[in-house]
């Protein structure tokens, strides 16, 4: 960010677009360019350096404006010029309290006060600036302080996963209470990855409810922090089962996406995790046809992960497919996302052994095999339990000679395991698809499984 500001006060640019591109450049590829333009974009908007709207400079015009009568005010006040001087100063600080420009407003309201003539004028707004220079100095510090602990944690590759660093974070933070819409947003943002690591579902909700309320009205908020809270309590939600209300908080993220950008086919991506979870198959079928064809190649692999399952489903009688799955082209279109060995691969190694059970029982008895001995070495976090114990109670099939009777004997204390556990909706909320009770459920009232 830093580097940004500094670029664009070195360099007039014409526009936004001109900067992105200086930023990202083009000789990359397309698809490079695209994926760091919507970044880039998150950062400007957060820097207050443009608007949310990405159709004006608005904001951006106004820091200008703000720095602008700042620079020369402080050039008057050196030459002596103390009328001239203070008007632009109060101008500068009326601007950067609209705006919630918190270091420009700290600054000029600093100068305010060291005014002795200003004090003899009128001691009363005197008093009143010193007060919101104070306030402002405290906020900003405490600002400052809560974004110091956000990125050591989110610039550790493992951070958002270490549930002890969260918890000394958040309490660091908390130590330095403040009240600035960046404060709350750095604060409540911990909270919930917490929130999802321990799998309180409750506490992310009452943390996104908390910070959604205090940005309602506030000056300085920007559409990413609406479509942070609103998506993540949309994710609690569908743990939790309240599948509704889940869907009404994506529609209300979906708002504050720019269409067709990466983050309106993540909530996209969102919406149909919740009608497949919410049993709402043939919804979930239309969304994954609608958007399967995105031009983000990361979303393309999520999608094609959720049409293993989709394939499962219709062999189920749950939908009916309008095309013929092929499983060979499957691996090959999420090739690239296997090597992610605790994070997409389990979805796409369970999708692959879904369908190879309704299809080729043969097949699926060698791969399951693997799959459990692929189980026991990479899947060591908390996130995957419920993956690897899903994956060990379909090794019991073979076993049972596939009858769902024999096999619900068989696998019952396992099952009854899985049932324990909660759902797991934290960084890779793609690791269960379909709920795994619910795919155990088909199974056990299928009468025998037969080769397709």
């Amino acid at each position: 960010p830093a580097q940004f500001v500094q670029l664009l006060r070195e360099q007039n640019f014409v526009s936004e677009e001109a900067f992105i591109r200086t930023v990202c450049g083009e000789e990359h590829g397309k698809e490079y360019y695209h994926n760091l333009k919507s970044r880039v974009l998150q950062i400007l908007q957060s820097l207050c350096l443009m608007s949310p709207s990405r159709t004006s400079s608005l904001v951006k015009k106004k820091y200008d404006l703000c720095l602008k009568k700042f620079t020369i005010a402080q050039k008057f006040l050196n030459k002596g010029e103390r009328e001239e001087g203070m008007r632009l100063v109060k101008q500068a600080h009326r601007i950067a309290i609209n705006y919630d420009f918190v270091h420009l407003a700290c600054e000029t309201s600093s100068i305010l006060c060291r005014n002795h003539a200003f004090y003899q004028v009128n001691k009363n707004k005197a008093i009143f600036f010193a007060r919101l220079n104070e306030e402002y100095l405290r906020n900003y510090a405490a600002e400052k302080k809560a974004e110091n602990e956000f990125y050591l944690i989110l610039g550790n590759g493992e951070g958002i996963s270490d549930i002890d660093g969260l918890r000394r974070a958040i309490e660091n933070i908390k130590a330095f209470p403040g009240d600035s819409v960046n404060y709350h947003f750095y604060r409540h943002r911990l909270t919930v990855l917490y929130g999802f690591q321990i799998n309180d579902y409750h506490l992310v909700i009452e943390q996104c409810t908390a910070a959604l309320q205090f940005f309602k009205g506030k000056k300085g908020v920007y559409g990413s922090s609406y479509q942070f809270f609103y998506s993540k309590q949309a994710l609690a939600q569908m743990a939790l089962s309240q599948y509704q209300a889940a869907g009404q908080n994506l529609q209300q993220a979906a708002q504050y996406a720019p269409a067709k950008s990466l983050n309106d086919y993540i909530l996209r991506l969102y919406t149909t995790l919740n009608a497949l979870h919410s049993g709402q198959y043939q919804l979930a079928y239309d969304l994954y046809r609608k958007n399967r064809k995105c031009r983000f190649e990361n979303i393309r692999e999520q999608f094609a992960i959720i049409e293993a399952y989709l394939c499962f489903l219709s062999h189920e009688g749950q939908l009916q497919l309008q095309h013929t799955f092929r499983l060979g082209k499957y691996l090959n279109e999420t090739f690239r996302a296997q090597a992610n060995k605790q994070g997409d691969n389990v979805a796409i190694l369970i999708a692959e052994l879904l369908v190879l059970l309704v299809r080729d029982r043969n097949r699926f008895i060698d791969r399951v095999e693997e799959a459990r001995r692929y189980s026991y070495r990479h899947l060591k976090g908390s996130d995957t339990r419920r993956a690897k114990l899903f994956i060990k109670i379909l090794t019991h099939l073979p076993r049972a000679n596939f009858h769902p009777t024999t096999f619900g004997k068989i696998a019952r204390p396992l099952i009854d395991q899985l049932d324990e556990l909660p759902i797991h909706m934290g960084h890779n909320v793609l690791l269960e698809i379909v709920p795994f009770h619910v795919l155990l459920q088909m199974i056990l009232i299928r009468k025998r499984f037969r080769i397709a």
